[in-house]
């Protein structure tokens, strides 16, 4: 074999070793390390008025999950655009009945807020929608989290409204102090929702509701911290 001949054949060796090797370490798909079942309960926010419902925050966040190795095998959302916190508890009791998820999101409220609805009463209501959730998850409080009410305010429709963004505080403040007493962690998205009128297009084609860019913003969000909880599961 000639010289120059044999250093081409010794390459080409050389080259499918090296390729062998890269192929051998080339990523494949990550099977899932976990699968969980999820239960998301809400209104409008969650069902993904505007923007179509697979783009809403929820299925936004199971394919986050998907990423990093946590599979949704069962799936529920209980939600509708209009809800408030006593129509989602009597729907999600006829809807649920005595079935039991990984875990549960609840972010229900802005309707009980725009139809002028006493904080009290909210406050009573919503309590018996996080002791439903809470009833609802497999662990109990360990699969249960609440997302903040989003501020309406900031879009077209609320035109920067003091009066709504007050009252969304008010609101928020009773999630908060509730879910931090039942020790349930609390996802504070309203900041996000308070970019609308400064940035259009965190805001809906209908000029009230979220975007799917925002949806997709909640989601990361909260991602990383779903997964530290999912994991304790």
């Amino acid at each position: 074999m000639k010289a120059h001949h044999f250093v081409l054949y010794l390459l080409i060796i050389i080259a499918g070793t090296v390729w062998s090797v890269q192929e051998s370490n080339t990523p494949t798909y990550k099977q899932p390390i976990k699968t969980i079942s999820y239960l998301a309960l809400g209104d409008s926010y969650t069902v993904g008025e505007a923007v179509g419902e697979k783009e809403s925050w929820p299925y936004i966040l199971q394919e986050g999950l998907k990423n990093n190795a946590i599979a949704v095998s069962d799936f529920k959302l209980v939600a509708k655009t209009g809800w408030r916190t006593d129509e989602l508890l009597k729907k999600s009791k006829k809807e649920v009945k005595k079935q039991q998820y990984d875990l549960v999101s609840l972010l229900i409220g802005v309707n009980n807020e725009f139809q002028g609805k006493s904080p009290e009463s909210f406050e009573k209501e919503f309590t018996n929608c996080l002791d439903f959730a809470i009833e609802h998850s497999i662990q109990g409080k360990k699969g249960v989290f609440v997302l903040s009410i989003p501020d309406y305010a900031y879009t077209p429709y609320g035109k920067g409204s003091a009066e709504i963004s007050d009252r969304i505080d008010e609101y928020n403040a009773i999630c908060e102090r509730i879910s931090k007493r039942e020790g349930v962690p609390f996802y504070n998205i309203t900041a996000i929702s308070r970019k609308g009128l400064e940035d259009p297009t965190f805001v809906a084609a209908d000029n009230l509701h979220p975007s799917a860019i925002q949806h997709k913003i909640w989601s990361n969000s909260i991602l990383f911290d779903v997964i530290a909880q999912i994991k304790q599961l």
